[in-house]
């Protein structure tokens, strides 16, 4: 036996695809007769949803950097003060 016929009594065909329709619809009446809105109902809200998710956590990070920074140039402006005081109250020896 050969290896296509190991499965003969319980051999399946692939479903039929779309493409592969002996008589696809000719309009778009008979295009749209099985037609379910709901796919592209969800498929909408489903990236809307992404692109939320991705622009959110872009502002999140954007915020988070942007105080990061202002905290350091607080904290490293504090620092340089104290520097400048503690270097012009040292003689300088030549």
């Amino acid at each position: 036996m050969g290896g296509r016929m190991r499965c003969a009594p319980i051999c399946k065909y692939p479903e039929k695809r779309d493409f592969m329709d002996v008589n696809p619809p000719r309009s778009s009446e008979d295009f749209y007769v099985n037609y379910d809105p709901m796919v592209g109902i969800g498929t909408a809200v489903l990236l809307t949803l992404f692109i939320l998710v991705v622009t959110i956590k872009s502002i999140i990070k954007w915020t988070v950097r942007k105080y990061r920074i202002l905290r350091f140039n607080r904290h490293h402006a504090h620092d340089v003060d104290h520097e400048h005081e503690f270097t012009a109250a040292t003689p300088a020896i030549s």
